[in-house]
Order: structure tokens, then C-alpha cells, then sequence
């Protein structure tokens, strides 16, 4: 039943897409290399809208907005066309104030410049480019994308569904250590340009048409309605700007190298932790290191999944703000005896970490954190046993 769901979201999703949007999309795109051909404007007028379900009733019909009509010729290989097209998609009921702009903006008997599609001589525009009514895609667009991720992640669920018991923990080699790079942070970075990029692209078109009734005078209920249904987005754009500024400051930032001498701890033992920073350390002014023990567990509800993450317990290792102490050093990582010991199932985890936190004044802070395994206390047999 759930991929059924899905796959009626995908395929509603996708045929609205098809159906409306695909050749508006396609021809915007491609409309930047028609050719630009002079036209005469031989009507303009503005033509109401009636709600044609009335037209039988005895007071007529009703009308419930008004269109701009406006129609011109042009000259392609020696021959007249005609097109009554201003933009792609064609211009449905408005107010009457929104219609007069576009009349009064070609008049009957100007000249004005069109744009023909080299492929086919009768199609032609009066205006180009993007204009917020494609935003209106972005609707389909998600339905369509929610149908086939739920789709995806319902077959890859059928396919590998968890085994119910735990889950195995990757285990290290006898005397193994175990040491952690901080990474540089350039994946971040470009991941976040790229989604700001992508995100005000389309929010652009969006805002040029809000600036645009704004320049026009204060705005009518369409304006209105426009400027606040751009804000929310607006604000996320700006967001979405502000955050490859702070991976682009992080990317400066000293990184630490850390090494614990056992990767593999039991409850109640100890191991050395060794850390070193590189780079500009004198910039840190604390470092705290810190043991946590975590819980997670996951669950679902209705079709989501989510994760809630508890610390449960927090060692405080190191708490130093002396530049030597910062720039390298040991300390000594003892493991209570009565830890919880580290496991992996479908739904539920304990995890030990060691959390890094370099405190940098009006900087983004360093903030690192790898894992190790706790495993059971040792059993000790009681003084004096004997085995039977």
C-alpha cells in the first residue's frame, strides 16, 4: 500500500510536469537564442473573463476577471505572421488594473520587438526569460520527488531489512590504536555553495518580481500577497548564503590530530590520549576535551524516520587555556567501571566518543569527535578460587 502511494505521487507529480510545465521550462531556456524580429501591435484591448457555467443563467454571465488581448504581426521570409502570445504560458483571469498595465505597455500601433523560434515561424513572444509562475512546478516537482524517494526507500527496505539482532561492531585488531585526522572541510564548503546557488537561482525570479511591483508604486492585494509569500523564502536564501561564509572561515581554522593508545577499552580500564594541532593553535583561546557516552535510538513514526541522540554520561578531560597545553599534550582516558559497553542494533546504540571543542573568539569554533569501543569489564576471578 505504501508504494502505492508513492507511485501515485510520482506519477501525478510527473504528469502535471509534463503536461504544463515542460515546454514553458524548455522554451524560456531556448527563447534567449530566437531571433529578435520588429512587430506592429494592430490590437490591444482588455477583455473581460466570465464564468462560462452561468452563461445560460438569465442575468447572463458573471465575470470574474479580465485579460489583456493583445495581438501583432511580424515578417519572416517575406511573409506576415500573426501571434497573440506575450509570454509562454498564457495570461488567465487578472485583475483589471494588472491587465491595463500590460495594454498600456504595447498600445495599439506601436512597434515592438518579438522573439520568433527559429524552428517554427508562427511561434512567436512578445516578452522572455523566467517569471515566477514557474515557481508553481516546484509543486509537482516535490510531489514527484517524494514519490519516487519513497518509492526507493521502501524497495532498498524490503531488500536489506535489518537482521533483528544486534548488529555486529567493527572490531580492532589486539593493541591496535587508534588515531583521527580532522578533515579540511572543503567538501562542506562546496556542498554549501552549491545548494546556495541552486536555492537563489529560482528565488531570484521570485524577488525580481517583487521589486518590480514595488518600483511600480505601492503594491495592489497581488503584490502584497507576492511580497509575503517571498519572505520565508528570501530569508532562507539568505541563510543558505551565510553558511559558505562560515565553512569558508572554518577552512583556517588549526586541526587536530588525536591518538588513543587502545581503540578497544574495557569498562573500568584506561588508555592515552595524545592530541597535537596544526596550524594557527595560538588563535585558540580554550580547548576543552571531554568522554560521552551516548544513546540513540531510532523509531518511526507513521512514514518518518527519526533518531534521538542522549548523553549520559560527560568526563571532562582537559579544561586549559595555556597555548602549550593547547598546542599538544596527553592525558590519561579512564573508563568507569560501571560504563555501558558499546552496541549496534537496528534501532538502538551506545556510543563512546571523544569530543575536541577549540574555543576561538568571534570565529567559528573547532569542534571534533571520534569514536572508540568500550567493551564488557574484565572478570576477575576472586582471590583464592580454585577450579573444580
Amino acid at each position: 500500500m505504501g508504494i502505492m502511494i508513492y507511485a501515485v505521487l510520482f506519477v501525478a507529480g510527473m504528469t502535471v510536469l509534463y503536461a504544463f510545465f515542460l515546454d514553458p521550462f524548455r522554451d524560456a531556456i531556448a527563447a534567449y537564442g530566437w531571433t529578435v524580429t520588429p512587430c506592429t501591435v494592430y490590437s490591444s484591448k482588455i477583455e473581460p473573463v466570465t464564468d462560462k457555467e452561468k452563461k445560460n443563467d438569465k442575468g447572463g454571465a458573471t465575470i470574474v476577471g479580465y485579460r489583456p488581448e493583445i495581438k501583432y504581426s511580424y515578417r519572416v521570409g517575406g511573409k506576415v505572421r500573426r501571434s497573440d502570445r506575450i509570454w509562454f504560458i498564457r495570461t488567465g483571469a487578472d485583475t483589471q488594473g494588472d491587465a491595463k498595465k500590460l495594454v498600456d505597455k504595447y498600445p495599439l500601433g506601436s512597434q515592438q520587438q518579438c522573439y520568433v523560434d527559429p524552428r517554427d515561424d508562427d511561434f512567436a513572444v512578445l516578452e522572455r526569460g523566467f517569471r515566477p509562475e514557474l515557481l508553481i512546478a516546484l509543486i509537482p516537482l516535490i510531489l514527484a520527488l517524494a514519490g519516487i524517494t519513497g518509492i526507493v526507500s521502501r524497495v532498498l527496505r524490503r531488500v536489506s531489512r535489518p537482521d533483528p539482532r544486534f548488529a555486529p561492531i567493527h572490531h580492532y585488531s589486539e593493541g591496535a590504536t587508534l588515531t583521527h585526522r580532522s578533515k579540511s572541510g572543503v567538501v562542506a564548503l562546496l556542498v554549501a555553495v552549491l545548494i546556495a546557488i541552486m536555492w537563489n537561482s529560482i528565488i531570484s525570479f521570485l524577488l525580481r518580481e517583487v521589486i518590480k511591483n514595488w518600483r511600480e508604486g505601492i503594491p495592489g492585494c497581488y503584490g502584497w500577497f507576492l511580497t509575503i509569500f517571498a519572505v520565508p523564502f528570501v530569508l532562507v536564501g539568505l541563510f543558505l548564503l551565510a553558511l559558505p561564509v562560515y565553512f569558508f572561515l572554518k577552512l583556517f581554522n588549526p586541526r587536530p590530530t588525536l591518538r588513543l593508545s587502545i581503540a578497544e577499552i574495557p569498562a573500568g580500564g584506561a588508555a592515552e590520549l595524545t592530541w597535537r594541532f596544526w596550524g594557527r593553535y595560538d588563535r585558540l583561546h580554550r580547548l576543552r576535551i571531554s568522554l560521552e557516552g551516548r544513546e540513540e535510538a531510532t523509531y518511526q513514526s507513521s512514514e518518518d524516520t527519526a533518531t534521538a541522540r542522549e548523553v549520559f554520561m560527560t568526563i571532562q578531560l582537559v579544561d586549559t587555556a595555556k597555548p602549550q597545553e593547547i598546542r599538544w599534550g596527553k592525558v590519561r582516558v579512564a573508563v568507569p567501571e560501571n560504563a555501558v559497553p558499546t552496541f549496534s542494533a537496528p534501532h538502538n546504540r551506545i556510543a563512546w566518543v571523544i569530543h575536541v571543542c577549540g574555543e576561538i573568539k568571534r570565529w567559528p569554533d573547532v569542534d571534533e569527535e571520534f569514536e572508540f569501543n568500550v567493551l564488557p569489564a574484565t572478570v576477575r576471578e576472586p582471590a583464592g578460587a580454585v577450579a573444580s
